[in-house]
């Protein structure tokens, strides 16, 4: 497997977020990438799909150990050391 790239990294971060904006971050991939009009376009544009899956799998934001207690004091606790 070849290095991710940190364009890539930046890719998948601002295709989460968008997801979260247009409320479709708890869509199945499949939908999100469907070529029908039912899809969101710009997720097969930018990235392919089995790449895109590959990077999920993959990345991680933060400690599961202490996310709770983080939480408690800021909702956004998962991402704010990226």
């Amino acid at each position: 497997m070849r290095r991710t790239s940190l364009d890539e990294l930046r890719v998948v971060i601002g295709l989460l977020i968008y997801g979260e904006v247009f409320e479709s971050s708890h869509e199945h991939i499949e939908s999100l990438y469907k070529m029908d009009g039912t899809g969101r376009l710009i997720f097969p544009v930018v990235m392919a799909k089995s790449h895109f899956r590959v990077l999920l799998s993959m990345i991680r934001f933060d400690d599961k150990a202490t996310r709770t207690e983080r939480r408690l004091e800021d909702k956004m606790a998962a991402f704010q050391e990226i």
